[in-house]
């Protein structure tokens, strides 16, 4: 009888720290692109009410409201969500863009429902930031590698910004060795 509390003392808790996916988050976050598109004061450069869809997609898709910051009172600029996802240990480092290993792992735990972010920071700390989708690897003539289903915000070409492209659409051939893949352990 003991086992069995232990058990299901264990999988409630497994339970109630498990990953959800938002059932909607495909039309919810085509709808949050469509309103980026048209924000009004998009820049890659300092702190605008455009910036905040960049890290509240995480919520959106799955979720969890990580890149928010309360002290500050707003979603996180991808500069700032790159220093979260390094130091917080609720976030690993699956490894570099160029990878095909780190790629597919990527696309496996899109596909469990598990959130995945690929990142990249210019030498003006100045970055771009694409949410790994559910979805399946696609053909990179770019990369020269299979890349997982994406989505992203560009700030300085809203027009850019994308539902369900290769993630090579994000980033150019030359930035491939400073993307960098993160998962959220659950």
């Amino acid at each position: 009888m003991k086992l069995v509390i232990t058990s299901f003392i264990i999988l409630c808790f497994s339970l109630s720290h498990a990953q959800t996916i938002n059932r909607n988050w495909s039309s919810e976050l085509h709808e949050e692109i469509n309103q980026f598109k048209s924000c009004e004061n998009t820049s890659n450069i300092g702190v605008n009410s455009c910036n905040a869809f960049i890290g509240q997609t995480l919520k959106t898709i799955y979720r969890v409201n990580d890149f928010y910051t309360s002290t500050k009172g707003r979603y996180m600029l991808v500069s700032e969500i790159q220093d979260y996802l390094q130091s917080d240990n609720r976030w690993t480092l699956l490894g570099k863009g160029y990878d095909q290993e780190v790629l597919a792992k990527a696309q496996k735990l899109a596909n469990e429902n598990k959130a995945v972010v690929a990142v990249y920071i210019n030498k003006s700390n100045i970055g771009h930031l694409a949410y790994i989708l559910p979805g399946e690897l696609q053909s990179s003539g770019s990369w020269g590698v299979r890349v997982p289903n994406s989505a992203a915000f560009f700030t300085t070409q809203p027009e850019k910004s994308y539902l369900n492209k290769g993630l090579s659409y994000s980033f150019p051939r030359t930035a491939i060795t400073e993307v960098h893949l993160y998962a959220r352990k659950y």
